[in-house]
């Protein structure tokens, strides 16, 4: 039962995750902590185990989130389901991907002011977006319809100053362990990499929550975004 309380609730959600969804996301944060050593063991830059390790712990990290959401409202996990969280979840991140990408792909170039003020208005935008709608990739995923963002925006009024205080601690917490690339040995390394992964596991487990409750509030608003996908006892 929701209190009404954002902080309240969101760590409600966590307290309630079963522990099946702890395990998928504990073996992602195991796999990334293996990815991160190896791209340390491989040495500074890019080079294609990085690529490679990326393209495994994305969508293992997309599906952990996913899991753990469609976990906590006890919904049926599905793969149309899944490709709708992830539909979500780039529509959430559109503005900062197209702008920082602005910026990596465009520059340098003769229009380079106009550029950077577009991209760095799209990023603005974005951030605003990951602050104040981050209910938006589990209620695509809750629905066969697509959800409008207004909509998700005006059913948490109320609590946008909570969605933003959270939003921001919890973005402050990637910065509590060095960077893998700063260990000097492979000890030194294992432990960042461990460390870091941790608090990965507990910032995505953090804003999963708070997107469920923040769907939570909005669906009590208005009825139309609770979604059509079907209850389960279980996930499985």
């Amino acid at each position: 039962m929701m209190k009404g309380n954002l902080f309240g609730d969101v760590f409600g959600e966590i307290g309630g995750l079963p522990c099946r969804a702890w395990i998928v996301m504990c073996l992602f944060g195991i796999v990334m902590a293996g990815a991160d050593v190896l791209g340390w063991s491989s040495g500074p830059g890019l080079s294609s185990i990085d690529y490679v390790s990326a393209s495994i712990t994305a969508p293992l990290g997309l599906f952990a989130a996913y899991f753990a959401g469609m976990s906590m409202v006890s919904r049926r996990v599905s793969g149309l389901s899944f490709l709708r969280f992830i539909f979500g979840v780039f529509s959430l991140f559109s503005f900062l991907i197209i702008g920082i990408g602005s910026i990596l792909v465009l520059l340098p170039s003769p229009y380079k002011g106009i550029i950077l003020t577009v991209a760095l208005t799209l990023i603005f935008f974005g951030w605003l977006a990951l602050a104040f709608l981050p209910s938006w990739p589990i209620a695509q995923a809750l629905s066969s319809k697509l959800v409008s963002p207004t909509r998700l925006f005006h059913g948490t009024k109320g609590h946008r100053g909570s969605l933003f205080l959270i939003f921001f601690v919890g973005g402050s917490f990637n910065n509590l362990v060095p960077s893998t690339a700063a260990a000097k040995s492979l000890g030194e390394a294992m432990v960042y990499a461990v460390g870091n992964s941790a608090v990965s596991v507990f910032t995505i487990t953090l804003f999963v929550a708070l997107s469920v409750t923040a769907w939570r509030y909005a669906s009590a608003n208005d009825k139309t975004l609770y979604g059509d996908e079907p209850r389960a006892a279980g996930v499985f």
